[in-house]
């Protein structure tokens, strides 16, 4: 029962760190948006 309880603390914490890591691309996303329209 604890290594299914650790297993799904990793897999929680590997969801967290991609979602973290999909908020980081999307504010370079819209950066180079932004950027993008001011050089037209």
């Amino acid at each position: 029962m604890d290594a299914v309880k650790r297993k799904i603390q990793t897999l929680q914490q590997q969801a967290d760190d991609a979602e973290d890591r999909a908020q980081d691309l999307h504010k370079q996303l819209e950066s180079e948006r932004e950027i993008r329209e001011k050089v037209r």
